[in-house]
């Protein structure tokens, strides 16, 4: 049990050194453990049990991406747009990464996404509106499917790191939406 637990580990840690997003791996499986049922006390001891190892090494890998090994251009990037203008563009980027995946076209490997100076109150509003059905039709489908409550749970969730409040190179980039 320990050998594969440790093993687990190892895993996670060459995932998150290959693909950042990697970084969700916990969070996604204690919203597994909350849709299976548990209770708060089973969910408690299983994070100071089971999850621990995966959260210390996630905070490890934080502090090595972000204190040691800093990256320039995103330093560059972060001084172009604020947190505020952040918050303002991401709706529009989530809509359109729904978009892309229902109708796959106009695909490209590097999406132009302006700053604030350019937002429209029009697709912002329209984005936000999408992702209150979105919220509305979790609440609705909870009683009916939880594999499907957590399909849409874990896209959200995979695009947690990559929506800038850690400022990224690209705001938007398709690849992000390979997990």
């Amino acid at each position: 049990q320990l050998l594969i637990y440790l093993s687990s580990l190892l895993c996670y840690f060459l995932g998150l050194m290959s693909k950042e997003v990697a970084i969700t791996l916990p969070i996604l499986i204690i919203i597994a453990d909350i849709l299976n049922g548990n209770t708060f006390k089973s969910i408690v001891n299983k994070i100071l049990r089971n999850y621990l190892g995966f959260i210390l090494i996630g905070g490890g890998y934080i502090f090595l991406r972000f204190v040691i090994f800093k990256n320039v251009n995103e330093n560059l990037n972060s001084a172009q747009n604020s947190m505020t203008d952040n918050l303002l563009i991401m709706p529009s980027v989530i809509a359109s990464y729904i978009k892309l995946l229902i109708t796959p076209v106009f695909l490209s490997a590097d999406h132009y996404v302006s700053g604030s100076s350019s937002i429209h109150i029009i697709p912002l509003a329209l984005s936000i509106v999408l992702l209150i059905l979105i919220i509305l039709f979790l609440v609705k489908i909870q009683k009916y499917s939880r594999l499907m409550l957590f399909s849409v749970i874990w896209f959200f969730v995979s695009l947690l790191p990559v929506c800038n409040f850690m400022p990224v190179v690209n705001v938007m980039a398709e690849r992000y939406l390979y997990i």
